[in-house]
C-alpha cells in the first residue's frame, strides 16, 4: 500500500522538536502548498510535507488520509466566495449590494487562508491537471461576478462597462490586498494596521463605488448589512 493510499490513523500529533503548535491542520496545508508550488504535486511526498510542517509522518494521518485529501482541503478553503456568488446572484434585485457581498466575502476568504493565495495560484498554474477543480472554481467565480455586473448595467444600477474585464480586475485587486495582508502578518516591520474585515470592506467599497450609476457605496454597504448578507 502506497503512502497516498494509507488510511487515516489517529496516532498522536507530536512535533518533531517536541514543541506544541497552534492549528496543525493548517500548518500541514501551508507546508504542502509551498512544496507543491516549488517542486510539483506529483513530486511531493507526505514525508516531505511532514518534515516541512515539523511533524512526524504518522501525525499527518490524524488530519488527512493522504496527499489527495490535503489537495481537496486546499480547494475547499478557497470556495466560500463562489458559494456566496452562486446563491446571492440568483436574487432579482439590488445588484450593487450583491456585488459588494461577493467581493467582501472573497477578500475575507483570501485573508483567512493560512498562506498567501499567490502560492496556490502559482501551483495551480504550473500543474493545471492536479488543480483542475480549483481553476474551474476560479473561472466560475469570475463568470458569476460578471453576470451580477451585467444585470446591474441592465437595470441601471451600474455604468456601462466590460463586465468580464471588470470582474477579472476586481479579483486581481482582492488578491493584491490579501498579499499585503499576509505579508504584514509574516513581516512585523510592515504592519498593515487593518483587520481582515476592514481590508474586505475597503476593497469591496472601492470596487463597487467605481461602477455605481447613482447613489453611494455607504448605502449599498448598509443594505447588505441590513439583509444579513455580510458582516
Amino acid at each position: 500500500m502506497s503512502e497516498e493510499e494509507k488510511p487515516k490513523k489517529r496516532r498522536g500529533r507530536p512535533r518533531r522538536d517536541g514543541s506544541k503548535s497552534g492549528n496543525q491542520r493548517e500548518e500541514i496545508a501551508t507546508a504542502a502548498i509551498q512544496l507543491f508550488s516549488r517542486q510539483g504535486y506529483a513530486q511531493t511526498t507526505l514525508s516531505e510535507i511532514a518534515r516541512a510542517a515539523g511533524l512526524d509522518q504518522s501525525s499527518i494521518y490524524y488530519w488527512f488520509s493522504g496527499k489527495d485529501d490535503i489537495l481537496r482541503h486546499l480547494v475547499d478553503e478557497n470556495r466560500s466566495s463562489l458559494l456566496v456568488a452562486t446563491g446571492i446572484g440568483s436574487f432579482p434585485d439590488d445588484k450593487p449590494a450583491q456585488l459588494f457581498t461577493v467581493l467582501h466575502e472573497d477578500v475575507m476568504m483570501l485573508c483567512r487562508l493560512p498562506f498567501d493565495f499567490y502560492v496556490l495560484e502559482e501551483a495551480a498554474g504550473s500543474q493545471p491537471d492536479n488543480f483542475r477543480e480549483f481553476l474551474d472554481d476560479y473561472h466560475d467565480l469570475r463568470k458569476r461576478i460578471a453576470s451580477i455586473i451585467r444585470e446591474g448595467i441592465s437595470d441601471g444600477s451600474f455604468i456601462p462597462c466590460d463586465a468580464e474585464a471588470e470582474a477579472g480586475l476586481m479579483l486581481a485587486m482582492n488578491e493584491g490586498a490579501q498579499h499585503r495582508f499576509h505579508r504584514a502578518n509574516l513581516i512585523e516591520k510592515e504592519p498593515l494596521q487593518l483587520s481582515a474585515n476592514e481590508v474586505a470592506d475597503v476593497c469591496a467599497s472601492a470596487e463597487v463605488a467605481r461602477l455605481l450609476a447613482h447613489g453611494n457605496v455607504a448605502s449599498v454597504r448598509n443594505r447588505a448589512l441590513e439583509r444579513g448578507w455580510t458582516s
